[in-house]
């Protein structure tokens, strides 16, 4: 296989290598430190494979990658280390991972030994070569190859991001240009007056970072701390003397390496380094965890005592029977086959003692209808195992332990099946305004509810702001979000919920005239023969959503003005993150928290290097990290999927998007943005905080 390696520095190139001589057969590898040069010779011979480095003087990764596949299709490593996160970002998040044959790779130095470099190297070479294969399939990538030129490789994505990373950091990169040449001279100025003349010269002689090669912070950093900055701490610590001139130079060094680490500290603080991420995992790992924090009795449960007391009376027990923590299935057989004798179906609801409100664990326990009394013992056996791995990584990220069988009740009662499940919230900053969600129960286990539709309800004029109903249903809207607000406000009232905390209310519902049975279910709706005149509604259970922040004289002037946001904020710094990766989520949220800035997570489901997250993956990360600041969503309403209940429960404000505004949400990963609302509406500002590092840096100099 015959290999072209380039990257600028000689020890990166030499680690490949070796490494390529031990997982290939019969390699031949020619090595470049200057991308031109490189390119000409790609051009030149047949290469079967490209290891490129990423930040590099004239001319990046990416933009010889972009010229390279314009001449022909090869498979391409990008050989990368930590400060090349960036371009890795832009590479991801403009798609233009599946539509080029490239992968990307730590260079040895981000991994913990040489068998793992060699193993993730080995895999991104057969991962290139892979996407490789599948562009160069086809009658015109078969002419193109004979050819020698290629045909239709789309390159939209690579040209994106090179435009992008061309850009300066505002004002940043002069600034920065700026005081290491002043601090250069300074050097070179007191290196003249050592006593030493081999510590002269060798400090004379080093090869300070060109300023006019560099067209951004991130180009000029990774070559100034390259090779100057630890050269000259290599020959300071080789020749040291006992003189003024000297001493001015340790004092020049040191506000070069606390400068470095300013702009180093907010380049990275919006991205996870492998080493990073290593120690994080290690410490989750190793961490000492807390209890989750218990209520004496389940708030749910108590919750369906109090409304089947108000239902029956004294009878109640007869229509809720509690299974206890600790007590034998068998010890309730016989009150189970009594209910079983009178109702055709019954629910086995699992109410834990830790899903009070304080956390957000919806979804996380199950809940099973049971026909008969061996259906009986399963579901409690199943609702007692509580192995949700959505749970376990809640609890690992948050330091609690996981839950277990000791806190968890079980609540009995009749099944009462509706042909429609829903969801509502009343919206916590505009008082009377009700977020309706419902959908069609599902024949399937994978799924409670199909075909959502949704109603945004103004319950004081009496009118919906926005009717998401679908076509041909024979709804009316007003009435149907009458029936659901009245019925969850009567069972809020009989249950004593906290009135300065807004609730989410789980419904089901039928027609009072004629109840819809699933074989009148139409595939895109509901049959449209059928007239209903009223709507019955069975409320299931509740839960606390946020404290109440009401609006006052809130005028609503377009549907999106109550959808769009939940939540106030006079105004906060917060830095973007976009990542479905836990724990590179984690390692980011601790450093921006630890400069002073909020977290707005963006949650997008997304392929992520051609493959699948797990369903939810996207916004469960959300409720890793507790309170953050905001949460960005393209999910519509959704208040009743109980992964994005939980992630609004854990945000402080949330911006509900549809997902087409999503897409076009002008934010990247690592961006500094001022955000503010009123509860009706909200901002997002672009913040350079360039500003701010210049500060640290003029603090630094005077030191």
């Amino acid at each position: 296989m015959k290999v072209l390696i380039l990257d600028d520095y000689a020890k990166p190139r030499e680690d490949a290598r070796k490494a390529l001589e031990d997982i290939l057969d019969n390699v031949e590898v020619t090595e470049f430190s200057d991308p031109r040069e490189a390119l000409e010779s790609y051009r030149r011979e047949n290469y079967d494979l490209v290891i490129s480095d990423i930040l590099m003087p004239d001319m990046n990764g990416f933009e010889f990658a972009a010229a390279a596949l314009r001449h022909k299709v090869t498979p391409i490593v990008m050989h990368t280390g930590s400060w090349s996160k960036d371009y890795i970002t832009q590479f991801v998040l403009n798609g233009a991972s599946d539509k080029v044959p490239l992968k990307v790779v730590g260079k040895k130095y981000v991994h913990d030994n040489c068998e793992e470099y060699k193993a993730a190297l080995k895999e991104g070479i057969e991962g290139a070569v892979e996407k490789s294969k599948k562009l160069n399939s086809g009658f015109l990538r078969t002419m193109a190859g004979l050819v020698g030129y290629n045909i239709g490789l789309k390159l939209e994505g690579l040209d994106k991001i090179n435009a992008k990373l061309a850009e300066k950091d505002d004002y940043l990169v002069d600034y920065i240009k700026a005081v290491y040449s002043e601090l250069i001279n300074n050097a070179n100025e007191a290196a003249n007056r050592l006593d030493n003349e081999k510590l002269k010269q060798r400090i004379l002689e080093i090869e300070w970072t060109d300023p006019g090669k560099a067209r951004n912070t991130l180009e000029y950093m990774h070559h100034f701390r390259g090779y100057p900055l630890p050269g000259l701490s290599m020959i300071m610590n080789m020749f040291p003397e006992e003189s003024e001139a000297f001493s001015d130079l340790e004092s020049i060094h040191e506000k070069m390496q606390d400068i470095t680490s300013i702009i180093m500290d907010y380049r990275e603080m919006g991205i996870a380094i492998p080493h990073e991420k290593r120690r994080y995992k290690k410490r989750l790992a190793n961490q000492d965890r807390e209890p989750i924090p218990m209520a004496d009795f389940p708030v749910k449960l108590l919750g369906r005592q109090k409304f089947h007391q108000f239902l029956w009376d004294d009878q109640w027990k007869q229509n809720l029977h509690i299974i206890s923590p600790g007590n034998n299935p068998e010890q309730h057989e016989k009150a189970i086959e009594e209910m079983l004798d009178i109702y055709d179906s019954l629910i086995l609801r699992s109410m834990y003692r830790g899903e009070d409100g304080s956390l957000p664990l919806a979804g996380f326990f199950d809940s099973i209808v049971i026909k008969n009394i061996e259906n009986y013992f399963y579901a409690v056996e199943q609702i007692r195992k509580m192995d949700s791995k959505a749970l376990a990584e809640l609890c690992l990220h948050r330091g609690l332990q996981e839950p277990d069988a000791k806190n968890m009740f079980i609540a009995a009662e009749v099944y009462h099946e509706t042909s429609f499940l829903g969801a509502v919230i009343e919206h916590p900053n505009l008082e009377g305004l009700y977020l309706i969600e419902f959908g069609i129960r599902s024949l399937t286990k994978s799924n409670n509810w199909r075909s959502a539709q949704s109603i945004l309800y103004d319950a004081n004029n009496d009118v919906v702001i926005k009717n998401g109903l679908l076509p041909g249903v024979p709804f009316d809207p007003i009435e149907l979000s009458k029936s659901v607000v009245d019925s969850s406000r009567k069972y809020l009232e009989i249950v004593g919920s906290n009135q300065n905390v807004a609730s989410q209310v789980e419904f089901g519902f039928d027609f009072d005239s004629r109840s819809i049975v699933r074989d009148e279910v139409a595939k895109d709706g509901v049959n449209t023969s059928i007239s209903p005149d009223s709507y019955h509604v069975n409320v299931f259970q509740s839960r606390d959503f946020k404290q109440r922040s009401p609006v006052k004289d809130y005028k609503i002037k377009e549907p999106q003005d109550a959808s769009l946001v939940i939540g106030t904020s006079e105004g906060i710094d917060c830095v973007v993150i976009d990542t479905i990766d836990p724990i590179e989520y984690g390692v980011i949220a601790e450093k921006v928290r630890a400069h002073g800035y909020g977290i707005a997570y963006v949650s997008r489901p997304r392929e992520d290097e051609g493959e699948t997250p797990t369903k939810y993956q996207d916004i469960n990360v959300a409720s890793f990290v507790p309170d953050i600041d905001v949460l960005i969503t393209g999910k519509g309403l959704k208040v009743m999927a109980h992964a994005y209940f939980n992630a609004m429960v854990n945000a402080k404000n949330t911006v509900l998007l549809e997902p087409g505004q999503l897409d076009k949400f002008g934010f990247e990963s690592g961006d500094i943005v001022n955000y503010s609302s009123n509860g009706v509406r909200c901002s997002f500002k672009k913040k350079d905080g360039s500003e701010q590092v210049m500060y640290k840096i003029r603090a630094a100099l005077n030191k």
